[in-house]
């Protein structure tokens, strides 16, 4: 058997990188008090402004990481977030549950989508 977090820690390793946006608020009822949903509500509020990578949430909300890190999986859990490159996100597309819509609104070719990828070391030079 497992131990506990391994999991999360997998879900976390394949999100981390992802450029992330917030497709639909999550249920309040659906936040366990130890995230606390002003602090779920401050990274909804983000992600629902602008795209952002995963790891760098935390520190553009000048948020603890850990407490950022389960926000963000209970987010994704939730179907709430979506990668805006698909084709980036590979096997974290199978660790997540369905969202309600799996088709990006950032076209693949968009300036965002090229630029992250150039960055993350996935495009051509």
């Amino acid at each position: 058997m497992a131990p506990a977090g391994t999991d999360e820690a997998g879900q976390w390793s394949l999100l981390r990188p992802q450029l992330l946006y917030l497709i639909r608020w999550p249920d309040p009822a659906g936040v366990p008090e130890t995230l606390g949903w002003g602090n779920t509500a401050r990274v909804c509020a983000l992600l629902s402004r602008r795209q952002s990578a995963g790891f760098l949430v935390g520190q553009l909300l000048g948020m603890e990481p850990a407490l950022c890190q389960q926000i963000l999986l209970l987010l994704w859990r939730q179907g709430c977030l979506q990668a805006i490159a698909p084709g980036v996100l590979g096997e974290a597309a199978a660790v997540a549950p369905a969202a309600s819509d799996p088709t990006p609104t950032t076209p693949a070719g968009s300036f965002i989508v090229r630029l992250w990828r150039r960055l993350a070391g996935l495009g051509q030079h």
